[in-house]
């Protein structure tokens, strides 16, 4: 194998490393928003409860 195709394959292994590391964090991001969505919909819930069991005066 000549020098360019080990510079090739060296580069495609690096950008290949790169778009394979920001997909990673894109889906991270993504299952965190989730996440934090579902908590605060649940709270929000707790707390509406929460006031409607309360008895009114």
């Amino acid at each position: 194998m000549g020098g360019e195709s080990l510079k090739l394959i060296e580069l495609v292994l690096i950008f290949g490393g790169v778009i394979a590391w920001c997909a990673w964090e894109l889906y991270k991001l993504k299952q965190d928003k989730k996440k934090r969505e579902a908590a605060k919909a649940s709270a929000a819930e707790a707390h509406r409860e929460a006031s409607d069991s309360e008895p009114t005066r």
